[in-house]
């Protein structure tokens, strides 16, 4: 389930970011202080082009996913509670929430964070470039209505192509 972040969660989130393995799986490596994330987070929840949840299994929270609204599409960002990792929660947290979505979206992720990477290939996403290290993965999830005028194409080119074995 997932709840939106509201200010009471920096502690929390603040925990989670500062945590050594997190830190050198993130772009930004820097220990975040106190004043600056609870900045983060008032400004995160005033912004119209940026959301942010908690992933919570059972009660617990598991992780966090970003969303931010650009020209270019919608830029994710998240991590896992460090002391779930390895337990399959990205997978999942990826997953429900580009459930209802449609779009374009795109990751960052750190060349050597093997585990973020393999995530998002199971979630669609895909390789496009690597700059200074950090790869930037796309995902294109159509709607339901282009999906099906995809099909439509499909279609009509198959029946071209039986008409022409008829022939």
């Amino acid at each position: 389930m997932f709840n939106k972040i509201t200010f009471n969660d920096w502690p929390l989130l603040l925990g989670w970011r500062n945590h050594p393995t997190v830190r050198n799986s993130s772009i930004n490596t820097d220990l975040i202080d106190e004043e600056t994330h609870k900045k983060y987070i008032t400004n995160l929840i005033e912004r119209a082009d940026r959301t942010q949840y908690i992933l919570k299994c059972n009660g617990n929270p598991v992780g966090y996913i970003r969303e931010d609204i650009t020209k270019d599409g919608n830029e994710l960002s998240y991590l896992i509670n460090p002391d779930e990792h390895g337990k399959g929660y990205g997978t999942l947290m990826m997953r429900e929430f580009l459930k209802s979505k449609h779009g374009k979206f795109f990751l960052h992720i750190k060349k050597d964070n093997i585990a973020s990477i393999k995530m998002a290939q199971k979630n669609g996403f895909k390789k496009i470039k690597i700059i200074d290290n950090v790869y930037k993965l796309e995902l294109y999830k159509m709607t339901d209505l282009e999906i099906i005028n995809k099909v439509e194409q499909v279609r009509k080119g198959n029946n071209v192509n039986w008409m022409d074995l008829v022939r």
